[in-house]
């Protein structure tokens, strides 16, 4: 018996397997036992999500142990990712990476519509230099501007709307003359193995799911994982088929808007998960067992296998972006401007054998006849030099300030002005004056008083941890707003790790959790 429990933790754990891979494991049809025991033990790691199948069943995923390690691992390599975006932006290194990232994701979006293309094409897509596209490729230039919108309006909201700014995009137009699709859907409903594939509910019936899509993300299921939640957005378009075409296309950019807007921003836009475009089968497949089982676990685990790939991708991306740059501002040529011009530090001098002879002694006589004619001339430089009258030293003095924030500051600069043929200095006062729009800015606990306050509340309450108690002593300020992404910022742990700690805090009656717009935020709470 423990053999089995074993191939059946092995079943869940190591992979996700359908009843189709255990027959295959088992070398037998004859598994309707192992699998009951298998579904019995996946039971005890279901959550059911807010999203409803065509028969009005919700569906579910399975958080098994080794499916949350592989969360964390993705959300903290996500986050890593984002931080990086930002240093590439604050070092001006983001050109060469947008370039090498939309490029390889536009070669993706070609292999996908079969379009054969040199590499300057998508570079002058990408770098929009205007240059004309021939009609079989204007879609690639569409999907580009999908993915621009998603990389530089990454924190606008996520509404009904965002579905269909997409779709207009793609469409090339805002004067469409349809919204979304009025009859059955077209497209694959083959049939895979022993179950049905369904895709695209009834026209009457897109709307209301579509709203219950945006009901799902907007806070309906705040604890679910960023990565699961944007999985589940993507089966949900792709299901449902809201539109006569681009449907896969849509279902793909809303994964990763959900991803962008949910603290991992604008690199989410350049991760190439396109290339799931091109595994339309596979996909399917896929979707066809979570229907089967009520289970998006399945697609959860198809997208895990493919996240590591391209995340390694992308981080070697940006290591080569930033190379490059460095690279390049390393070779790159002086400018050769007309006004400047470069001195020899030593010139050359012509000198005959007769001159050298009169420079160089030739006998001692002559050598100490030199040392006393330098002697000489020693002495005389001397008295020259004490009996040149001192000159008045120059100080610059820098009055004493009072406030940093408010008060100018002022120095005194020495002006030379010409006295009877004498350069005397007269001071000058120059106000240099520096203005920030907040006049009052916080400062908080010092370093020192943060760790006492941090001690004193490990001490005072077991319940919490040192984690939860370094961030809290210093995040504490009445009146200031926090979020989970400070948290795992700060502390350096998954989003999810996170997000539990804060909500701990909350419980524990550190913070108040209140929505701003559709974020949650973090507010202390005065305490005795």
């Amino acid at each position: 018996m423990a053999i089995v429990n074993e191939k059946i933790k092995k079943f869940s754990e190591e992979k996700y397997a359908t009843k189709h891979d255990v027959v295959v494991e088992m070398k037998t049809n004859l598994i309707d036992g192992i699998w009951t025991q298998i579904l019995s033990y996946r039971q005890q790691f279901m959550k059911p999500i807010n999203l409803k199948h065509i028969d009005n069943t919700n569906f579910s995923i399975c958080f098994t142990p080794s499916i949350n390690a592989k969360l964390n691992t993705i959300e903290r390599k996500l986050s890593n990712l984002s931080n990086k975006y930002a240093k590439l932006q604050r070092d001006y290194n983001i050109d060469n990476y947008r370039l090498i990232s939309y490029r390889r994701i536009l070669k993706e979006i070609s292999k996908s519509y079969r379009i054969e293309a040199e590499e300057s094409v998508y570079d002058n897509i990408i770098r929009e230099s205007g240059n004309a596209l021939s009609y079989d490729k204007v879609i690639i230039q569409r999907y580009f501007n999908c993915l621009k919108e998603i990389e530089f309006n990454c924190l606008k909201d996520i509404s009904a709307d965002t579905i269909g700014e997409f779709y207009t995009y793609l469409m090339g137009t805002d004067d469409l003359t349809e919204y979304y699709r009025t009859g059955n859907y077209s497209g694959s409903n083959g049939e895979y193995s022993y179950k049905v594939l369904r895709l695209g509910v009834p026209p009457q019936k897109i709307e209301s799911y579509i709203d219950n899509l945006i009901d799902f993300l907007d806070y309906s299921n705040n604890d679910l994982d960023l990565f699961a939640k944007a999985v589940c957005t993507f089966y949900y378009i792709y299901f449902v088929k809201p539109f006569s075409t681009y449907n896969e296309e849509i279902a793909l950019l809303f994964f990763k808007k959900v991803l962008a807007y949910n603290d991992i921003e604008g690199v989410a836009a350049t991760l190439n998960f396109d290339c799931i475009l091109n595994c339309k089968d596979e996909v399917e497949k896929v979707i066809q067992e979570c229907q089967a089982n009520y289970d998006l676990t399945y697609l959860l685990d198809f997208f895990l296998a493919k996240t590591d790939k391209i995340l390694a991708n992308v981080a070697d991306e940006m290591v080569f972006s930033e190379n490059l740059s460095v690279k390049k501002d390393l070779y790159q040529s002086e400018p050769t401007n007309s006004f400047l011009t470069k001195e020899p530090l030593f010139e050359k001098v012509g000198i005959t054998k007769e001159e050298l002879n009169t420079v160089i002694p030739t006998s001692l006589e002559e050598v100490q006849a030199k040392k006393d004619t330098l002697e000489q001339e020693k002495k005389v430089q001397e008295v020259e030099i004490i009996a040149k009258p001192v000159e008045k030293e120059v100080k610059i003095e820098e009055k004493p300030q009072e406030n940093k924030v408010d008060t100018p500051r002022r120095i005194e600069i020495p002006e030379l002005i010409q006295n009877d043929k004498e350069l005397v200095p007269q001071n000058k006062t120059v106000v240099f004056s520096k203005n920030i729009a907040i006049s009052n800015v916080p400062t908080g606990l010092t370093d020192e008083e943060a760790m006492r306050l941090e001690n004193h509340l490990m001490e005072m309450n077991p319940l919490i941890t040192h984690g939860q108690a370094y961030f809290y002593a210093r995040h504490c300020t009445i009146g200031m707003f926090y979020t989970v992404n400070q948290y795992q910022k700060e502390i350096g742990c998954a989003y999810e790790t996170a997000r539990k700690s804060m909500n701990d805090l909350v419980v524990l009656g550190y913070y108040k959790k209140e929505i701003m717009g559709k974020k949650f935020v973090y507010v202390p709470i005065k305490r005795n």
